[in-house]
């Protein structure tokens, strides 16, 4: 606002005051000067008035400005400091946690998207060429600690691929203690073959091993104890059985095929450190590793059930398993051996030993970007007295990330026929057909890429 007009306003009026009082009778040269005085000192007074209000005006106007900017901004530093949350992304997952370390959470994901083309050297009753797409796996990892990083919880989202619906994969919750004894219950995968505890994302080939499949407990659900050191491990599990926790199977308490089960591994890294034993892969950087383990499953099955040995799970059984790694320059090499004796609840007679084999290596011929690799499987078929059979898988990673980012194809050569009992899984991109002559066999080519998140 400017205060020029009013005062030169005021002047003028005040000046027509004056001269019409000297037009009207006439003033000492004393009245005048002091008329004129006061006047001076009225204009004054007027400027400086103006002027202040003003410059409050203006002054207000910022100042509401300024004290609206620091109020938000104190609002949002009072929020943050009421929660004392943290967030943003480690390298490997997602998180939120409180700045005093009582509370963590972290969100991880993983997507396998997969092309594979099938062929069976069948007869006309089978189409011989079979392929298309897959999303093998898409699923959603929330891990953390509550209170106390002693107090940990996993929970596994997975989405079904072919009805698309999500189901709890793994649900887990445990306890550490300070000697370093941790205790955990609810579903999870029970400490039995290696191949199988190390997660489908870090896996060599495209996919696990048909040896693995059939010899696998699982996913169960139970307690298990554990003790770790850098170098060595034991684990034991007290269960409700061999796939008892697995999706469409998973039961509750008064409906599984066991009465119980037992699980328990032991491992040790003869050299380097079990950290580096997560997956198949001997990365750059990494020291030597030499590690050997073996683990056992004994369950007793429902006594009012019957079944046929080994594809119902109520029979009473006994699963062992051995296993070696080396990880060395680039070289990861593993072999592992499995084999089932059990007991028929129908006839009650003992049923001779399955026994599987595996082996495979690995070689980055580019360090940490191209890995190719082979694998054999061989199968004593000693249950009921048909022929061994072969696989042979063989193929390469591409890795862009490591197992963040990957690309891999393999080719699966089975060489014999499998029998129906043993089972050959769509999710392995195999076709379960069985009566095949000695000259026919079943190939499968995938194609996959992995990102986890």
């Amino acid at each position: 606002m400017n205060p020029t007009p009013t005062i030169i306003l005021i002047g003028l009026t005040a000046g027509g005051s004056l001269l019409g009082s000297a037009a009207g009778a006439e003033m000492s040269n004393e009245q005048l000067m002091a008329e004129l005085k006061s006047l001076k000192t009225e204009v004054a007074q007027l400027r400086t008035q103006q002027g202040e209000t003003w410059m409050t005006e203006r002054r207000a106007a910022e100042i509401k400005s300024l004290v609206r900017d620091v109020l938000a901004d104190a609002d949002t530093r009072a929020s943050l400091m009421d929660s004392a949350i943290t967030a943003g992304h480690n390298g490997k997952n997602f998180f939120l946690a409180s700045e005093d370390g009582e509370f963590l959470l972290n969100v991880a994901g993983q997507i396998q998207f997969r092309y594979i083309w099938n062929n069976v050297d069948e007869d006309s009753s089978t189409d011989d060429n079979m392929s298309g797409f897959q999303l093998r796996r898409t699923k959603l990892k929330f891990t953390g600690h509550i209170r106390d990083p002693k107090i940990k919880f996993a929970i596994v989202l997975a989405n079904e691929r072919d009805t698309g619906a999500t189901y709890l994969e793994e649900s887990r919750v445990s306890y550490k203690f300070d000697n370093g004894i941790e205790v955990a219950g609810g579903r999870f995968k029970g400490p039995f073959l290696r191949e199988e505890l190390i997660s489908s994302s870090q896996q060599l080939t495209v996919e696990r091993s048909v040896i693995n499949e059939f010899f696998t407990t699982g996913f169960t659900e139970g307690v298990q104890v554990d003790y770790a050191t850098e170098t060595w491990r034991v684990a034991a599990m007290f269960n409700d059985g061999q796939n008892q926790g697995e999706v469409g199977t998973a039961a509750d308490w008064n409906d599984v095929d066991s009465d119980f089960a037992i699980t328990a591994r032991g491992e040790i890294a003869l050299l380097g450190k079990l950290k580096q034993a997560g997956d198949f892969n001997s990365w750059s950087g990494e020291e030597t590793l030499l590690l050997i383990g073996g683990a056992a499953h004994y369950q007793i099955g429902e006594s009012d059930t019957t079944g046929t040995f080994p594809t119902a799970e109520d029979d009473d059984k006994f699963i062992w398993t051995v296993d070696a790694a080396l990880e060395w320059q680039g070289l990861a090499a593993f072999i592992s051996a499995a084999g089932q004796l059990g007991t028929d609840d129908s006839t009650q007679t003992d049923i001779p030993e399955d026994v599987g084999l595996v082996a495979q290596v690995g070689y980055m011929v580019i360090p940490d970007k191209l890995e190719p690799f082979v694998r054999w499987e061989h199968f004593f078929n000693d249950a009921d007295g048909e022929s061994d059979f072969d696989i042979l898988t063989f193929g390469a990673n591409h890795y862009l990330a490591k197992h963040t980012s990957k690309f891999t194809l393999d080719l699966v050569w089975i060489l014999d026929d499998v029998p129906s009992r043993v089972g050959l899984s769509d999710g392995l991109g195999l076709r379960n057909v069985s009566g095949l002559d000695d000259d026919k066999n079943q190939v499968a080519l995938r194609a996959q890429y992995q990102l986890l998140f």
